[in-house]
């Protein structure tokens, strides 16, 4: 018979917490010091933190990597708590801190923790070094563009995203997460100025939705307006790719109204011209059909009035007709909570550039700066 869970004692909360301790006259103390007076000096509730259990903690966590052999430099994440008390305590340990805002990076820097300990470098774009290099490089792409020496020179000091995508483009940093505060149309035509398209690619944005189990990828959701056919066929073509890399064997749907023919229409028209494009081309390393209505794509046991699909399961990648049905059957998706949507991300540029939304969330902007840092396998089979 199962025994009852009975709430643990004081008693026992006390032998396993050896900070704690129960005074006569003073009450509960924490480190030799009473809790009622830190209470009745700031009110309740308050955090109490102990620098004597915060350095026997840090001891044990570099002791038990010693023990493993790893030579690790730890480092405090300062969301947790900013206090310049408790960064300075980790500071006199030896740790770094761990940042991802410009906020956090100062407050570290106030408590006297090495900039060079936060994993952060701060750049000012007015007072760079490479400028000059900027400028040269820059002006040349531009030059018959419209642009005087000058005006490009405006570009590098004053707009951050020609200055960020320099600095990806010529190597000084690895990739670029932007957006936020300006609308994914006017940031990617300021990147497009300065990082070209990679080698055969298309540039196109891509979401990722995560439901009932499955991972499905949607495109184009933010770049093409009304793509033709061989736009259709490109799209497809980089979206399999992005795929792939990802580590997913990519499945095509272009999906459409109509259901291989029945009934016509324009748009119709440009997805048939599309698969009928891919159909002729040679060394495709991916299943593609099309043109069908989402639910041919997605249940297999619905395709019996079609044997012959040539899909050997779900579809994993859906092309849409157009932007307008990719974006709003993402974000309607996402604006129900049926769904978890990454995204879009940005494909097909010669360099890691990634766009967050307008007023995107730290988490979401964190995920975008993932996908940034992300490269996958350019080789090799993908699992399912």
């Amino acid at each position: 018979m199962a025994q009852p869970n009975h709430p643990p004692s004081l008693q026992d909360l006390l032998a396993t917490r050896p900070a704690f301790a129960m005074h006569a006259q003073d009450g509960l103390c924490f480190e030799y010091v009473p809790l009622n007076a830190i209470a009745d000096a700031h009110g309740t509730p308050v955090w109490v933190y102990g620098a004597g259990s915060i350095r026997a903690r840090y001891a044990a966590l570099k002791n038990a990597f010693a023990a493993l052999g790893l030579g690790v430099h730890i480092h405090y994440a300062v969301k947790a708590n900013d206090h310049l008390a408790i960064l300075g305590l980790f500071r006199g340990l030896g740790a770094g801190a761990d940042v991802v805002s410009l906020g956090e990076f100062m407050r570290a820097e106030r408590a006297g923790i090495d900039p060079a300990e936060t994993g952060l470098e701060v750049v000012n774009a007015r007072v760079s070094s490479h400028n000059d290099e900027f400028l040269d490089y820059l002006y040349k792409r531009l030059q018959r563009s419209g642009l005087l020496r000058r005006d490009v020179l405006r570009l590098i000091n004053q707009d951050r995203n020609s200055f960020g995508a320099c600095m990806v483009a010529l190597g000084y940093a690895d990739g670029l997460v932007t957006g936020v505060t300006r609308n994914f149309d006017q940031v990617l035509a300021e990147v497009m100025q300065v990082i070209d398209p990679a080698p055969a690619g298309r540039v196109l944005g891509m979401s990722i939705v995560l439901a009932r189990g499955r991972t499905l990828f949607i495109a184009d959701t933010n770049v093409t307006e009304m793509p033709e056919a061989d736009d259709l066929v490109e799209i497809a073509l980089e979206a399999a790719s992005a795929v792939r890399r990802l580590g997913y064997t990519p499945r095509v749907a272009f999906l459409s109204y109509s259901s291989f023919g029945n009934p016509m229409g324009e748009r119709a028209e440009k997805v048939r011209e599309a698969v009928a494009m891919l159909d002729d081309m040679e060394g495709l390393d991916f299943e593609y059909e099309g043109e069908m209505p989402p639910e041919l794509a997605l249940e297999p046991e619905t395709r019996g009035n079609y044997p012959f699909m040539r899909l050997t399961g779900p579809a994993n990648v859906l092309i849409m007709p157009a932007i307008h049905s990719a974006s709003i059957s993402t974000k309607l998706l996402a604006s129900l909570g049926s769904a978890t949507v990454v995204g879009p991300i940005l494909v097909g540029l010669s360099k890691q550039v990634q766009i967050c939304p307008l007023s995107a969330s730290v988490s979401k902007i964190l995920m975008m700066a993932q996908m940034a840092a992300y490269e996958g396998p350019r080789d090799g089979a993908a699992p399912d």
